[in-house]
């Protein structure tokens, strides 16, 4: 039962988009009250009612727990340590999927028939009448074996 509710969680594009989503978000929250907070220490250690009035009081230690908050989970709940996981995880894919898109296009082993039509020979030469096989239309996708 385990192992199916597994599979089907690592199967799910929902649940890995989730997944994908509670990482980055965690993360952008960390760098969010790093960098656009800590302008606003003076502001936040103010004593009460300075700082026309906008001042909190906090000690310098009620701002250090605050600013450090988000390193306690990318510490301890090792968050920027699977989200590296999860970007080389997506890095790996994306690259395969390159690749195979690269080698797609580079493919040469099918054609399309533009011609209006065509006549489809049992060997490459000059056939008689009795070893023409099919007609070909224009459209019809083939596979290309061998060429001469």
């Amino acid at each position: 039962m385990t192992q199916q509710l597994q599979q089907k969680l690592s199967d799910s594009p929902a649940m890995r988009w989730t997944a994908l989503i509670i990482v980055s978000v965690t993360m952008m929250f960390g760098y969010f009250f790093t960098d656009v907070m800590s302008p606003l220490e003076p502001l936040l250690t103010a004593a009460k009612g300075s700082e026309g009035g906008l001042g909190l009081g906090w000690t310098s230690s009620e701002y250090g727990w605050f600013s450090g908050a988000y390193g306690l989970m990318n510490v301890y709940l090792l968050l920027l340590f699977f989200g590296g996981i999860i970007l080389l995880i997506a890095f790996v894919y994306f690259l395969i999927v390159a690749i195979n898109a690269a080698n797609r296009i580079d493919d040469h082993s099918e054609a399309i028939v533009i011609a209006q039509s065509t006549l489809l020979n049992s060997m490459p030469r000059q056939p008689k009448q009795t070893e023409k096989v099919v007609v070909l239309h224009q459209g019809t996708k083939v596979e290309i074996i061998d060429s001469v």
